[in-house]
């Protein structure tokens, strides 16, 4: 550090979902921090008073333990300013390339997808997404719709207690009480029958229509290829067919919950809609690791699937 100040670290995977974040007091030197990540690639971007700094870093670890970062005792060596490297940092870039920006203000994030052909600014719009428990999720605008960029990580305080045990079969054969899931929290959010994902949404936003979810497959050339438009890069299964995530709406394959059995971890997800027909099936949609399809389900709400909500 050049002076003492505050920085911010924060520890981002390759598809730029961030898993730590740290702030702290650093003095005028060298500051030393240690990182523990799970295996994996990362991103680490550095926030000075009057800098940034992105560097990009491999984690061999075979532990799979909560991301933290950890502050040594600094060691107060001056810098030599006419050494000090350029904080500009030059990134490989090929035409055609897909540039994915995340904007954040205070406690948003605004996720923006572009190809950029020339220099130019991007605008971008900050949309709240709060949960009731005060957590703040990403957006993206996709179209004229605003989705949640991230699944919903929702459970309420008064759940805090719930059972997440195969055993619970018969409980989860109703739509009339909530029932959550949870198997990678932090990665893939909060699994919901239909009546906990009716109750969970933001205020504000709202449990997709099936119309909406149509919308936006049609808006990304239709149910045969949508899902690869919507799908992360990283973190599926082999082939991950056609995920290119050209929007930003970053699916991971989170799994779904049947009556007793927890299934597709790595290699599928599926999200609810609030449409329900007459013969009380609910319509959701899904994605696989195989096919580049945005795929319309319908079936009864004790079915466990994530939620994405979009902007009332």
């Amino acid at each position: 550090a050049k002076h003492s100040e505050v920085v911010k670290i924060n520890v981002l995977t390759i598809d730029g979902r961030k898993v730590s974040t740290f702030s702290q007091s650093v003095l005028e030197g060298k500051n030393v921090f240690k990182l523990f990540l799970p295996k994996g690639t990362y991103f680490v971007n550095i926030v000075g008073s009057d800098y940034t700094y992105t560097i990009k870093t491999i984690s061999l670890s075979n532990s799979n333990s909560q991301s933290k970062i950890t502050n040594s005792y600094p060691e107060r060596q001056k810098i030599n300013q006419s050494n000090t490297t350029d904080l500009l940092v030059r990134m490989k870039y090929s035409t055609n390339d897909q540039l994915l920006f995340k904007f954040y203000s205070g406690n948003y994030c605004s996720v923006v997808c572009d190809v950029p052909t020339s220099n130019k600014i991007l605008d971008t719009e900050f949309v709240e997404c709060k949960d009731a428990n005060g957590k703040y999720y990403s957006t993206v605008k996709i179209g004229s719709q605003i989705w949640m960029a991230e699944n919903l990580d929702y459970i309420p305080e008064a759940a805090s207690d719930f059972s997440v045990g195969l055993e619970d079969e018969q409980e989860w054969m109703t739509k009339s009480t909530p029932y959550y899931y949870v198997y990678d929290r932090a990665r893939y959010g909060v699994i919901y029958n239909w009546y906990a994902s009716i109750a969970a949404v933001p205020e504000g936003w709202h449990l997709p229509t099936d119309s909406e979810w149509t919308e936006l497959s049609n808006l990304l050339g239709g149910e045969s290829v949508s899902g690869g438009k919507l799908k992360s890069t990283s973190g599926w299964e082999i082939p991950n067919t056609d995920g290119v995530n050209s929007v930003g709406f970053t699916a991971l394959p989170g799994g779904a919950r049947a009556v007793d059995v927890y299934f597709g971890q790595g290699l599928a997800t599926g999200w609810w809609s609030s449409t329900i027909d007459v013969s009380e099936n609910i319509f959701g949609r899904s994605v696989n690791n195989t096919s580049g399809g945005l795929n319309r389900i319908s079936n009864y709400g004790y079915f466990g699937f994530s939620v994405r909500c979009v902007k009332d």
